[in-house]
C-alpha cells in the first residue's frame, strides 16, 4: 500500500511538471524518458478523481472551468487548450476563436 501511494505521488508530481512545462505529452515523456500512454492513463486517472470533488462540480453548475496560464508556453504556437482527458488543441489564433468557442459548448 506504501508503494501505491509513493507511485500515486509521482505522478502527481510529473503531471504538475508536465503541466507547467508548456510542453506535449510526448515531449515531455521523450525527455524524462517515460511512456506517453502512462502520461496519459495517469492524467486521465487523476483528472476522474478531481471531477469528484465539490469545486469541480460548482464550475459545472455556473459554466465556468478553471484556466491556468502557462508562463513559459511558446508564444509562438499560439493559444494552447488543454483538456482533462489529455486531449491538446495547440496553435489557436484570434480567427480561431468562433471555432473554440464551438468547440467548447460541445465539450462542455
Amino acid at each position: 500500500m506504501n508503494t501505491d501511494k509513493s507511485k500515486l505521488n509521482k505522478w502527481k508530481s510529473l503531471i504538475e511538471q508536465w503541466r507547467q512545462s508548456g510542453q506535449t505529452q510526448s515531449e515531455f515523456c521523450q525527455k524524462r524518458d517515460l511512456k506517453a500512454h502512462q502520461l496519459s492513463y495517469w492524467i486521465r486517472r487523476l483528472d476522474q478523481a478531481s471531477d469528484q470533488s465539490t469545486s469541480v462540480h460548482a464550475e459545472k453548475q455556473n459554466g465556468f472551468v478553471q484556466a491556468n496560464i502557462i508562463p513559459e508556453a511558446n508564444k509562438a504556437t499560439g493559444l494552447v487548450v488543454r483538456l482533462p482527458s489529455g486531449v491538446e488543441i495547440i496553435g489557436m489564433t484570434q480567427s480561431d476563436l468562433p471555432l473554440l468557442h464551438v468547440l467548447m459548448e460541445e465539450l462542455v
